[in-house]
């Protein structure tokens, strides 16, 4: 699934990553735009798209909606084996995607994590430091990182209730599985930068939404106890 929000630089060369990264693997692959209220020739593009590759399908948000909301439109959409949410900004290259696909059919999900945090900027360095230590403590984990792009087994994912739409979805999506007993591995990957447009993360609302949504999980978890706490590798 691919969410995209005002992307018409960067949406063709992300999508051609994408099926340029199954090119050694072949997997029967399909891809759902999302396109979420863009404003800007996204939309055409991604019907483009859709026009000239039958495994290329466009799901259109008259109203941006979030990613959190994206993920699960994907989530409901979507059929296979696996799950895979990669944002349509261009910063997961195929190299990227590549390492993810090696990994296929060895866990229950492949969580993926920055090999070198310097390469963003260091504000976004300090707060995702800051977010993983604060949520490992929290969920008594020991991941890595929470928001890099993953791969999850789709049948699994579906009978999970996940009823944030916040930004922290994608870390709660993590921490569930995590807790429902499912197996993982971590898988280092270099990100790119972003080449055109800018990113919309650290705006103030995703901030409020991340803490609103940590605090539904810890109370999911640890006071109505909805999520049974049993961790396995």
């Amino acid at each position: 699934m691919m969410p995209a929000l005002n992307e018409e630089k960067n949406l063709r060369s992300a999508v051609n990553d994408v099926f340029e990264a199954n090119k050694g693997f072949n997997y029967d692959i399909s891809l759902l735009i999302v396109n979420d209220g863009s404003t800007d020739s996204t939309l055409e593009i991604a019907n483009e798209l859709a026009e000239s590759n039958k495994n290329i399908t466009v799901y259109n948000n008259k109203y941006t909606r979030g990613l959190g909301t994206a993920f699960m439109i994907g989530v409901i959409l979507c059929k296979g084996d696996y799950y895979c949410y990669v944002p349509a900004d261009g910063q997961v290259p195929k190299e990227f995607l590549i390492s993810l696909f090696k990994k296929v059919g060895e866990a229950d999900f492949i969580i993926s994590y920055f090999e070198d945090m310097a390469l963003r900027h260091r504000h976004r360095q300090m707060l995702s430091r800051l977010y993983t230590r604060i949520y490992n403590f929290l969920f008594r984990t020991n991941i890595k990182y929470f928001n890099g792009p993953a791969l999850f087994r789709l049948p699994l994912l579906k009978e999970i209730d996940i009823p944030t739409r916040f930004y922290s979805f994608h870390a709660e999506t993590v921490i569930r599985f995590i807790k429902h007993g499912y197996s993982y591995i971590e898988v280092p990957c270099k990100p790119h930068e972003r080449q055109h447009g800018k990113s919309t993360a650290l705006k103030w609302y995703n901030f409020a939404g991340v803490a609103m949504g940590t605090l539904f999980l810890f109370a999911d978890i640890y006071i109505f106890r909805r999520v049974r706490l049993n961790v396995k590798r």
